[in-house]
C-alpha cells in the first residue's frame, strides 16, 4: 500500500523531465536535412541556391541570414512552395527550418495529397504571425506529388 504514496511524486517527475526535454516536436533530423535546409524531405532544390535565388515579397530588417520556420500542423506530408519554387516535402505535425534567407515575408504554400492548397504569407521575423491568403495562388504543377519510400 505504501508503494501506492509514491506513484504521483514518481509521474511528475518522469512528465517535468519529458516536459523539458521535448521542447520541440522534433529535433533537426539529418536524413530530412541538408545544408541550412532543415527537415525538409526529399529536397528539389539545392539549399545554397535556393537561399540565394528566394527573394522576400516583402523585405524585412535584422540578420542578414534569417531562418523560415514552417510548421506543418496537418496530419499529411505536405509539397511546400515558398515564392512559387518547389523546395520538397514536410512530414506530417513536423517543423521545417529553411536557413541563410534575406530577412522578410514570404509567400508560402503546402500542397496536401487530395490538393487542397494552405498558403500564407510567413516572416522571418518569430513575432509576427503568418497571414493567410485567400485564394491560394496557383501552383505548377499544382498536383501533389508523393513522396518516395525510404
Amino acid at each position: 500500500m505504501k508503494r501506492a504514496s509514491y506513484l504521483p511524486f514518481i509521474t511528475l517527475v518522469f512528465a517535468g523531465t519529458a516536459i523539458a526535454s521535448n521542447v520541440n516536436t522534433f529535433p533537426n533530423d539529418p536524413y530530412n536535412s541538408k545544408g541550412q535546409f532543415e527537415n525538409v524531405r526529399h529536397l528539389a532544390v539545392d539549399p545554397a541556391a535556393a537561399a540565394k535565388a528566394l527573394k522576400p515579397v516583402t523585405p524585412g530588417t535584422g540578420d542578414p541570414s534569417a531562418n523560415l520556420v514552417l510548421m506543418n500542423a496537418t496530419a499529411s506530408f505536405v509539397n511546400l512552395y515558398v515564392n512559387g519554387m518547389r523546395i520538397g516535402d514536410i512530414e506530417p505535425l513536423d517543423t521545417a527550418t529553411l536557413g541563410g534567407l534575406q530577412p522578410g515575408a514570404y509567400e508560402v504554400v503546402m500542397v496536401l495529397p487530395n490538393g487542397f492548397r494552405n498558403a500564407w504569407t510567413w516572416s522571418t521575423d518569430p513575432t509576427v504571425p503568418p497571414q493567410p491568403i485567400v485564394p491560394a495562388p496557383a501552383i505548377a504543377p499544382a498536383p501533389f506529388t508523393p513522396p518516395a519510400p525510404k
